[in-house]
């Protein structure tokens, strides 16, 4: 099965250590990825098998070449 990619915003800086505690049930069927903290914001990058998603999840969809793109734009 493949995995997908989904990416959250949250305010403010926040470590690597806590973007999965902050996300809470969104990271808990998956495994966080990537992390950028940059203007006053952190961008969570989440990878999950298949399709399910948490209810509520408000995440986007990402392809795997955006999630390997880093300082680009």
């Amino acid at each position: 099965m493949a995995h997908k990619f989904y990416r959250y915003t949250l305010e403010g800086k926040v470590d690597a250590l806590d973007a999965a505690r902050a996300l809470g049930e969104v990271a808990a069927d998956g495994v966080v990825v990537r992390v950028d903290s940059r203007d006053g914001r952190t961008d969570v990058t989440v990878a999950r098998s298949g399709d399910a998603r948490p209810k509520g999840d408000r995440g986007v969809e990402v392809s795997e070449k955006d999630l390997l793109n880093f300082g680009g734009k």
